[in-house]
Formats: structure tokens, sequence, C-alpha cells
């Protein structure tokens, strides 16, 4: 009881810390650095709601985007006006509000795999974001579209483990395409993470196995929402909806008209290619956090394996980032719905000591230059993209060939891939001269799960570890936590466990003794590495430190059956792996 009133605590809080800062001066002008063009598209999305209030019926003229490309949004309008008035602070409350439900749903969204210590930093990054704050004071459709994208992700996110969640993930999905078409993306974003889950699923038994019934009931929710909506709306207003939509298709696909930032594309191709807007810019530390642990995953160099959210919100990044860079306008608004995911990713880098410059040895083995070219091109893209400006305004201008030829224009389509290709190449060299060792800034970290969870078994179960290999475990733990202390940069990994061979105990009554407790040791070690992070960890805790199911359940923050299946696995792989070593 005391822990449910401790998280409604959490979430009022985080209703008060996100709700107040959108609120205050909400009619104010928006900040400076927005981009042209925004105040008259700011009136065209809200017009159509604001002629129904004040005339009682859905007025027509030569251009309707509010009512046919997002009538969800034009309808939620429409009530608010009937409720406070019409007018320019009536318009942006909607988004105020809006922005507030996108972080409360985005807690919601962390609560399915995380704990609520984990799951709250990730939200306030979200809800202070001077990106995420400046789009909820506006009156764009974006905000309200997040709201529906937040809470299909959370829908399909429970659907992995009970389906049935999958009806409301289509739901939420057709009322995100609703509020504005631009949602679509959704489609290949979910079927990346089902695609990921079916992956990684039988690699970690930590992950719920993948099941086609989550993805039936997804496609019947979505299927029966959009029969509803065909038979309501589309039918009886077709040619108006083509219209729009092939206005809007042209908006975004065609030729940039008025765009005042070039568009940077690869090789001089312009079907995929990026604006360096104000996302890029004032997201800046979190999507440089993102990308560390990106790196940490390439590297392998993570103790903790990938949940469903991380496979979520790569999924979510990855797809998102090629479907806008397939657009031809950019405005900074349609990036605003690939905040909430670097959020999660950037905080994940942070708490998890991906913060770091990578050691050499994590770049070795099979595939280490392919990887290091790939992380190389990206790398050198992003420097490039970043350098555009100043290259442009600063350094071509001060050319005399600049006179001679348009350089300003060409370098647009070739300074990113100029350094895509550099960086490939300087790859595999670079990870030739990392340093030995690595070098983290500090963990930050609000869960005591994230901490070393086992101390030194007292010396029953030394006495015990003699008799059973099983109980070998006490040893190791004690040794582990010996060695933590003397190594304060060493992870918990799986390459970790060949040093706990190499602290054994020096009290064995003989060299006889000594050999057989080393060999069984050595055993345990080696079979220690199969099992998962989860298993191991919770096996430890339970025989090491004498903690019960309900204990462990309490103490990780995951359900009790969950555990149950954690440390049942883990000891049939520990028990046949054993037998096999000794047999």
């Amino acid at each position: 009881m005391k822990t449910r009133h401790a998280e409604i605590g959490f979430v009022l809080a985080l209703l008060v810390i996100v709700l107040v800062p959108r609120l205050v001066r909400l009619s104010a002008d928006p900040p400076l650095d927005f981009q042209t063009g925004y105040q008259p598209d700011e009136g065209a999305w809200a017009h159509n709601a604001r002629q129904h209030v004040l005339f009682g019926r859905w007025v027509m003229d030569e251009h309707n985007p509010g009512l046919f490309a997002a009538p969800l949004y034009t309808l939620v309008l429409a009530g608010v006006y009937r409720l406070a008035g019409v007018g320019l602070l009536e318009t942006r409350l909607l988004s105020a509000i809006a922005g507030t439900l996108t972080c409360l749903l985005l807690y919601g969204l962390l609560r399915t795999e995380r704990t609520r210590h984990e799951s709250m930093p990730p939200v306030l990054l979200l809800g202070g974001s001077y990106f995420m704050l400046s789009n909820n004071r506006v009156g764009f459709t974006e905000s309200l579209q997040l709201v529906f994208i937040i809470a299909a992700c959370l829908a399909v996110l429970r659907a992995a483990r009970s389906p049935r969640w999958g009806v409301l993930g289509g739901v939420c999905f057709i009322a995100s395409l609703l509020a504005k078409p631009s949602a679509v993306v959704l489609a290949p974003i979910f079927l990346g993470f089902w695609i990921l889950h079916r992956v990684f699923a039988p690699r970690d038994d930590a992950l719920p196995r993948f099941s086609l019934q989550s993805v039936t009931w997804f496609a019947l929710g979505a299927g029966v929402t959009t029969l509803i909506v065909f038979l309501s709306l589309v039918r009886p207003n077709w040619e108006s909806i083509l219209q729009q939509l092939s206005i809007s298709t042209r908006n975004v696909y065609g030729a940039a008209a008025g765009e005042d930032r070039p568009r940077l594309v690869l090789f001089g191709w312009e079907g995929l290619g990026m604006t360096l807007n104000l996302f890029w810019t004032q997201c800046l530390v979190l999507l440089a956090a993102a990308g560390a642990l990106l790196i940490a995953r390439l590297g392998k160099a993570l103790p903790r394996r990938p949940d469903l959210l991380e496979l979520l919100c790569w999924s979510w990044v990855v797809v998102g980032l090629l479907f806008l860079a397939s657009q031809g306008y950019q405005p900074d608004r349609r990036f605003l719905f690939l905040l909430p995911p670097i959020a999660v990713l950037a905080w994940q880098a942070a708490s998890e000591g991906a913060l770091r410059v990578p050691a050499r040895e994590e770049w070795r083995g099979p595939g280490a230059d392919r990887h290091s070219m790939v992380l190389g091109g990206f790398l050198g893209a992003a420097v490039a993209f970043y350098a555009y400006p100043a290259l442009n305004h600063k350094i071509l201008p001060a050319l005399t060939l600049s006179q001679i030829l348009p350089l300003q224009t060409w370098s647009g389509g070739w300074v990113v891939t100029a350094g895509l290709v550099l960086g490939a190449v300087l790859g595999p060299v670079a990870r030739r001269v990392l340093p030995h060792s690595s070098h983290r800034l500090p963990t930050i970290t609000f869960s005591q799960s994230q901490q070393p969870i086992v101390s030194a078994p007292d010396s029953r179960y030394r006495a015990a570890s003699r008799s059973a290999p099983m109980t070998w475990m006490t040893a190791i733990v004690r040794n582990r936590a010996l060695d933590w202390l003397r190594r304060p940069n060493l992870e918990r990994g799986d390459e970790d466990y060949d040093l706990l061979v190499e602290a054994l105990p020096d009290d064995a009554p003989g060299p006889e003794a000594l050999l057989g407790m080393s060999r069984d040791a050595r055993a345990l070690a080696d079979c220690l590495k199969q099992l998962s992070g989860n298993q191991r960890q919770t096996i430890m805790l339970a025989y090491a430190h004498g903690l019960s199911h309900g204990e462990l359940a309490s103490h990780l923050k995951e359900p009790l059956g969950t555990v149950k299946t954690w440390i049942r696995r883990g000891l049939d792989r520990l028990r046949g792996c054993m037998d096999g070593k000794i047999n």
C-alpha cells in the first residue's frame, strides 16, 4: 500500500512539474528561433473548428486541412472552444494539455519494463525539453497526435505479454492517423519492433516469447476502427479528403518551397536528405547520449541486454528518421514524435554507463572492422551535418572559387557524403588506437537494482560450499564483491566471470582439495556465463544472499511469476551444464 501511495505521489508531482510551464503565459509570442511560416500555419489548422463553433456548422472554403487531414484534432479543438471559448489561448491550451498527457503516458510506457525510479528521469527529460515545451505551447496538430502515438506504443508493448492489448494499440494507431496522417510511420515502426522481438526472444529468456496473437489483435482493432471511420467520414467526403491529401503529399514530398534551411542529401540523391532544423540543434545532448548507447551496444560493453522497451525505441528512432529523410519539406515540429524514444535511450545511456570512451578490447573479434566502418561512417556524417552551416556561410564564401563555381549549392549535396565516406575509412583505423581500458563518466542511477546487489556470505555458506557444487556460488559471490572493491571501474558482464576463478579463497585445507574446488568453481564459472543477466542475478541473490522469491520480486520490482521463471530456467540450464562438465 505504501508503494502504491508513493507512486501516486510521483505521478501527481510529475503532473505539476510538466503542466505548469506549459500554462504560464500561454498566449505569449513563440520563441524567435521558431521556423519561418509558423504564425499563419497555426491558424490554418484551427479555422475549421473555429468556424464550426462560431456559425454552428462546418463552413467550407478553398483550403480545409483541419477538417479533412486532421479531423480528430479539429473535433477535439472544437470541444475545447465550446468549453473555454474561441481564441488564441484556447487554441494553444489543447497542445499544452496534450503535452502533459504525453509525459504521463510515457511514464506508463516505461513502467511496463522499468522500475519507478528508472521511469521518472526520461519523463522529466521529455517534459523539460525546450523543443518539446516550445511545441506544446503553440496550436499545432503534432502535440495531440503524439498522445495517441504514445498510447499506441504502450498498448503494443503490453500486447507482447497480454496479446489482447493489441486491440487498443490498433485503435490508437488509427486515432493518431486521424490527428494527422503523418502517423502512418507507426506501421513500419511496429513491424520493425515485432521483427526485433522475434529475433531477440530466443536469445534471452527474460524476454517473453513472440506471439502472432498480438499482431492479430492489433490488426483487428485497426481494421474495425478503419471500417467505422471509412463509413462515417471518408466515404461521404471522399473527393474533399482526396484533394486535401494530394495537397499535403505535394507539400511533403515535393520541392520545399520557401524553405529557409538547405536539405543535406547523400551522394547528391534527393530521395534521402535531412534539414538541420531546431530538433537537431536543441536536442543535441540527448541525441549524443543515444548515440553513445548505440556505440556501447555495438561494442557489447553493457551487461544489461536490451529489453522490449529498448527494442521498440530503436525501431522508433531508425524507422522514424528514414521516414522523415524521404520528405522534402521538414518543419521542426514534424520531428516531435522522435523525442520520446530519444529521451528514453539518452537516460538509459547515462544510467548504464554508456557515456564512455570505449576500450580497444571491445572492438576485436569477427565483424569488428565492419561494425567500426558503419559506426565511423555514422559519426563522420553527423560531424559534417553539424559543421555544414559554418562551411557554407564562412569557409566557402572566403574561397575565390566560389565566384566561379556554385560551391555552396554543391556542398549541400556532398558535404555529408564526404563525412560518411571519410568516417567509414577511418573507423577501422580508429578502433586500433583506442585506449586499453574504457574511460567513462560517472553512472547516474536512481535504482538500487542497478547497484552491486550482493555482499559476501557468512561462514555457514562457506562451510556448505565444500559439500555440493551448486553451493559454490557463495564463494563466487564473496570473491566477486571483493573484486568490485579492488576494481571500482570494473563492470558486471559475461566476460568478467573469468576473474572469479582467479579470486577463489586461499584457506583451502590442502592442495588436493584445492584442486577439486578450483575445478568445480571453474566449471561453475563457465556455466554461469551461459545464463542471461537476469537469471544469474536472481540465482545469486536467492542462493547466496538468502532472499525468498517474494523478497526478490520486491527488490527487483518485477512480477513474482517472472522472478520464479528466471530462477527455474536458470537452474535448469545450470544443472544441465554442470552435469555435462562433471561427468
